[in-house]
């Protein structure tokens, strides 16, 4: 999936999302959001990827009148979580987890701002998996980007990188 977005220097440019490569992380806009409010609040939402889909939807609710298919399509997610923020004169990145709750989701393509780049915080630990909670809820194998990695075992936290 291929998102467009406007530089900081009014230029165009692109990223590509991809389930199965390091490419797959994207950020959007926090909702819950209040610039100048007394909420130490995250100005972004950060997700991993794990399927990009569409329906093609007929709509036979009240007042239809017309029952040709429209294609919608949609983002299967996991949320990351903000476990402390940086400001860029404190020269920290920030650094995100993922929900202790699992928590998965559905997103709009076109909320996505662009592609970000997460790196595992290799100081950091790793914590097992829940049993075959990412396969039960997706419904496949996720592919393994290579022989190292386990799919028992991820990183407790994350940096987003700048």
């Amino acid at each position: 999936m291929r998102i467009n977005y406007t530089t900081y220097d009014v230029h165009r440019a692109s990223d590509v999302v991809h389930v199965n490569t390091s490419h797959c992380n994207v950020m959007t806009l926090n909702p819950k959001f209040k610039e100048g409010s007394d909420d130490d609040g995250h100005p972004y939402m950060y997700a991993k990827v794990f399927g990009i889909f569409h329906a093609n939807i007929i709509y036979n609710g009240h007042g239809n009148k017309n029952y040709d298919p429209y294609r919608i399509e949609f983002l299967l997610v996991r949320w990351y979580t903000i476990e402390s923020h940086s400001e860029w004169k404190s020269r920290r990145l920030d650094r995100l987890s993922f929900h202790r709750d699992q928590a998965f989701g559905f997103m709009d393509p076109s909320d996505i701002i662009r592609g970000s780049h997460i790196i595992p915080r290799f100081c950091g630990t790793r914590v097992p998996v829940v049993d075959g909670v990412i396969e039960d809820f997706i419904g496949f194998q996720e592919e393994k980007d290579s022989h190292w990695e386990d799919l028992d075992e991820e990183w407790d936290s994350f940096y987003v990188n700048r």
